[in-house]
């Protein structure tokens, strides 16, 4: 699947007048541009369009004594006309417009060389090979399982009373409404069921903020109850 290191492991040469973050990013760019993604480098994020938004690589460097160890990494989704549907509903809403957002943890290498005193070449080109061998087809298998409005709401509606991992728990009314909007599109007949099972949902968080998650989606249910969103009728 991985080009860019072959069966001998070849040590790709990085920049050491770089960042070690930036050296990294660099290496997995090499192959990650190849399939359509853009660097970019202020977020740490690798951004990939495809027909109905953005899909987007993120990394987050953990840092250990003072040195750069393990890289997080997080994938997401931004499906852009049911963001804008959603921000009908919510205008002011203040959270991020990712409709997916799963956090894949990281690999076991660290970007810093313990050996060496440094960051070198050796230990980024092993934490690149980790990212490609380990990482890589769990974001393959998240991109190509949720690749459209359909399977979008296949993963938001086929339990509506259960929590998913593709968005963080707190963020219950997002998954709420964004699920009841996708289930008006796709599923009409449904919508009046979907929404009471979205509602035994509620009593299943147990945050310190789930009385204002509720008055959220009870503002969101009104709205939506008091107001058509044309979505996907173009």
């Amino acid at each position: 699947m991985m080009k860019l290191f072959g069966r001998r492991k070849k040590i790709i040469p990085t920049d050491p007048t770089l960042k070690p973050s930036e050296r990294f990013e660099k290496l997995l760019l090499h192959t990650l541009e190849k399939e359509g993604f853009r660097h970019l480098k202020s977020k740490h994020e690798f951004v990939q369009d495809f027909d109905y938004g953005k899909r987007i690589i993120s990394l987050s460097y953990i840092n250990s004594f003072g040195y750069i160890s393990m890289v997080q990494y997080f994938i997401k989704i931004v499906f852009e006309d049911l963001e804008k549907a959603f921000k009908k509903v919510y205008p002011n809403y203040g959270w991020t417009n990712w409709t997916i957002h799963e956090n894949l943890h990281w690999t076991q290498s660290s970007l810093y060389d313990e050996t060496k005193n440094d960051y070198t070449d050796r230990s980024i080109n092993k934490l690149a090979e980790e990212f490609f061998s380990e990482i890589k087809p769990k974001i393959d298998f998240t991109f190509s399982r949720i690749n459209d409005y359909q399977t979008l709401n296949e993963i938001y509606n086929s339990k509506p009373d259960e929590f998913i991992e593709y968005l963080p728990m707190s963020r219950l009314e997002k998954r709420i409404i964004n699920g009841l909007i996708l289930a008006r599109r796709f599923q009409p007949s449904n919508v009046e069921s979907i929404r009471d099972k979205y509602l035994l949902l509620l009593g299943k968080y147990n945050g310190n903020d789930i009385e204002d998650i509720r008055a959220e989606v009870e503002d969101g249910l009104k709205f939506l109850s008091d107001n058509k969103i044309d979505f996907l009728n173009n």
